[in-house]
């Protein structure tokens, strides 16, 4: 579904927030509440969104469990993590 075409502004917003959250965490994961808190949003639009993340391979989740990036996924926040620091150097 995602895998197959460019990942739209939401699935970045949320890869980027698991891996940021992820690395806060001690257990290298994140949480649907902490996720929800971190974006705004309601747990059950995190839960939809992640079903969606896990079917394009980016996140896996476990059912009541945290949630982690699969290497492509890693790969996209590293990506957007990169643009956005270019871009404040730059305006800055």
């Amino acid at each position: 579904m995602l895998a197959s075409r460019m990942p739209t502004s939401t699935v970045e917003d949320y890869v980027k927030a698991i891996y940021l959250l992820a690395q806060e965490s001690p257990t290298g994961e994140a949480t649907v509440a902490r996720l929800a808190a971190s974006l705004g949003v309601t747990k059950g639009t995190v839960t939809a969104m992640v079903r969606k993340l896990r079917e394009a391979g980016l996140a896996e989740a476990e059912r009541y469990g945290g949630i982690t990036l699969r290497p492509k996924g890693e790969r996209l926040a590293i990506d957007m993590l990169r643009r956005h620091r270019l871009v404040e150097v730059f305006l800055v």
